[in-house]
């Protein structure tokens, strides 16, 4: 639904989704709620020092050309509206993909080293482990060993260094994504209170990704949105709760820096008050790469060339993003992720 113009007559215009029709085509309630976004609206447009006069200040915000409805219910309402009782608030929380290295196993954003992937890495089968495992320790931070023929595997520092494949979990570095959420303002202490987030849906596209938990504990996969609407888009929406999904979150962690107690954390933040429970958890090839990689690679896929750090050569990758939402308020962050292969 969208506003058709915004010219002091309120014209709304209104479409079924690709999960609306669905829902009318098996005779099911097509709205049973409904929430409002601005997703096309720009604040920085809001000119405090406009010299028409203060009537003036939002006129280029108000006047934004708005979007058409669109169909596609996952690119709809990235920037949910909402309200809260709390009038004396300065500042909301946000998601943010934690990348501080004051946490070794914390996974980050390869970047800049002469790759240009700007993702984080899921390395697809044992080829590219092996040679992958030829780089120096230091860069295994940006890795996640994605294999499933292998089981519940992942790479330590001993087999990156021999290029060795580890035939068990046990003593093996622990890599996972973590997504903080707090305040992202260090000239505040205003504490998170009531705007911690406890339930999250994590979107990934089921042609190229599983979600686990970041022990890898197979038994324990989240719950997937049972429904063929999501998979008709090829998304996969796993529903997580710190209340029934325990091993999918874990609390910021803080560690000594010069004697000063620190916070493990991207988000510009200045106590434990002011930031909630992690979200945490890693990443698997999906069913269809697992069995046909080859295919999936050739067709989704592009040929890249690495340099150092990582091992030179030539690798397969397909690019995509997950993406992890507050269910309560809406507060998102896309995680750019790249399968890397080689034949």
């Amino acid at each position: 639904m969208a506003f058709l113009n915004n010219s002091g007559d309120i014209i709304v215009d209104a479409v079924l989704t690709d999960i609306g029709r669905q829902q009318l085509a098996r005779g099911l309630p097509i709205v049973s709620s409904f929430a409002l976004a601005d997703d096309e609206i720009n604040y920085a447009l809001y000119n405090g020092q406009n010299p028409s006069g203060s009537a003036y200040y939002d006129i280029d915000v108000l006047q934004t050309p708005i979007l058409e409805p669109s169909t596609l219910s996952l690119a709809s309402l990235k920037s949910k509206l909402f309200s809260y009782a709390d009038q004396t608030l300065q500042y909301l929380p946000v998601l943010k993909l934690n990348q501080s290295q004051l946490v070794s196993s914390n996974l980050t954003i390869l970047e800049n080293d002469g790759n240009n992937l700007n993702s984080i890495v899921v390395l697809a089968n044992d080829t590219v482990i092996t040679t992958i495992g030829q780089t120096t320790v230091a860069e295994e931070k940006y890795f996640i060993d994605g294999r499933r023929n292998t089981g519940a595997q992942r790479f330590s520092s001993t087999s990156l260094l021999t290029s060795q494949i580890p035939s068990s979990v046990g003593g093996l570095t622990t890599r996972f994504v973590r997504v903080s959420q707090g305040i992202d303002n260090q000239n505040t202490s205003q504490p998170l209170g009531a705007l911690e987030e406890v339930n999250f849906s994590i979107y990934v596209n089921r042609l190229f990704l599983k979600v686990v938990d970041k022990n890898y504990s197979f038994t324990k996969e989240p719950a997937i949105i049972a429904s063929p609407f999501s998979r008709t888009q090829a998304t996969d929406v796993y529903k997580i709760s710190v209340n029934t999904d325990p091993t999918y979150f874990g609390d910021v962690e803080t560690t000594i820096v010069n004697s000063v107690p620190t916070i493990a954390t991207s988000l510009a933040t200045n106590s434990t008050q002011q930031v909630g429970k992690e979200v945490q958890f890693s990443l698997q090839l999906s069913d269809f790469i697992a069995n046909n990689p080859s295919y999936y690679f050739s067709t989704y896929g592009s040929s890249v060339s690495l340099t150092a750090p990582i091992a030179t050569g030539t690798y397969q990758a397909i690019t995509t993003f997950v993406r992890v939402v507050g269910d309560n308020y809406g507060f998102s962050v896309d995680v750019p992720v790249t399968l890397l292969y080689k034949s």
